[in-house]
């Protein structure tokens, strides 16, 4: 993974430690991701480069607790980490976790 993408997921690895400690941390697709104690994924971070996108995305699975109402959100674009992408990052993990 580039250092840029390695950054962002890291700072998602360490949110995700504070926020939803409960959520273990594996591969998936061999990018990093985070599952609940039944084992299904939550969310996940895939790298630019290995899907040859412009942007590291952080993508919630069916199984995150993310519904609201007919449509919402399941992956989003992260191009830096910065205090208040932090903040939306954190209330994502939590509401995913359940």
């Amino acid at each position: 993974m580039p250092e840029s993408d390695a950054a962002i997921a890291g700072r998602i690895h360490e949110l995700v430690a504070e926020h939803a400690p409960q959520l273990t941390p594996k591969t998936w697709y061999s990018q990093p991701a985070y599952a609940n104690k039944e084992g299904k994924v939550i969310l996940f971070v895939e790298s630019a480069a290995k899907f040859k996108t412009r942007y590291c995305t952080l993508g919630f699975s069916e199984d995150a607790a993310l519904d609201d109402g007919e449509i919402w959100p399941t992956s989003f674009a992260v191009i830096s980490v910065t205090a208040a992408v932090e903040k939306k990052i954190a209330d994502l993990i939590v509401r995913a976790a359940g």
